[in-house]
């Protein structure tokens, strides 16, 4: 008797808090179909194949189109079903440069049906902010679109070719100048040469 209900225990533990929610699927209902809104992750792949994890660090950017408050940063927990009573307020641009501390992971369908594709929506603290009354409690409705338009960085991204470029011209220039050494700028180019070739 006593191994069935343990059993029965692991796989509700693994229903209500799965693993990692993987972006790159998001618009595949046979995989979003298995979650729902409540459903909470331990971690997120994003789009870029980095991974953030409940406790990682992001850091705020800048106001979506030099707006006066977010797109996609909001005040506090935000929940979903209290939304159409008490709308969310979102955040303003003096948050900017803030760094939040992920606290929960959720895929939220985007027309609130199982059969639909999921963003990553997280709830955050802000880590200069009073914790008093929720005050520092932060909700990023689209993770995804918060990244891509700045709203978001993640301090975890993989380093692109253009920005491994741009610092491997940085570094010459400041070699150039001697105001860095040889082995320095090589140990620098070694790291950088495979992110620019592909490697």
């Amino acid at each position: 008797m006593k191994k069935p209900l343990i059993i029965l225990l692991l796989i509700i533990s693994n229903a209500s808090f799965a693993q990692v929610l993987e972006m790159d699927k998001a618009q595949d209902i046979s995989y979003t179909s298995q979650f729902s809104n409540t459903d909470k992750f331990e971690s997120v792949k994003l789009l870029d194949e980095s991974v953030l994890a409940i406790g990682d660090t992001i850091k705020v950017g800048e106001s979506y189109n030099e707006k006066t408050t977010f797109s996609y940063i909001y005040f506090g927990k935000v929940n979903l079903a209290k939304m159409l009573v008490s709308p969310p307020q979102p955040m303003g641009d003096l948050i900017n440069g803030s760094v939040l501390v992920i606290t929960d992971i959720y895929a939220k369908h985007t027309k609130m049906s199982k059969n639909s594709p999921v963003t990553c929506m997280i709830y955050t603290q802000d880590i200069e902010a009073p914790t008093a009354l929720g005050a520092a409690n932060r909700t990023i409705f689209d993770l995804t679109k918060a990244i891509e338009i700045g709203e978001v960085i993640n301090l975890k991204a993989s380093m692109t070719k253009e920005q491994a470029i741009a610092l491997l011209k940085e570094k010459k220039e400041l070699f150039d100048l001697g105001l860095i050494d040889e082995a320095e700028f090589q140990k620098i180019k070694d790291e950088l040469t495979p992110i620019i070739v592909g490697k």
